[in-house]
């Protein structure tokens, strides 16, 4: 099974991302920015069998 770690934006398409069978894959969605400029993330995870 592959593994990849990535950092999700907006044009991210769960669609396409389903069609990858026997994957999983970690990452972050910025869910809003800081007055600083830092992000606060939502970390997700998605697997999909084969």
């Amino acid at each position: 099974m592959q593994t990849n770690i990535k950092e999700y934006d907006e044009s991210f398409d769960l669609t396409q991302a389903l069609q990858k069978k026997g994957t999983k894959e970690y990452g972050f969605i910025h869910l809003a920015q800081r007055a600083n400029g830092s992000w606060v993330n939502i970390p997700i995870m998605l697997a999909v069998g084969a």
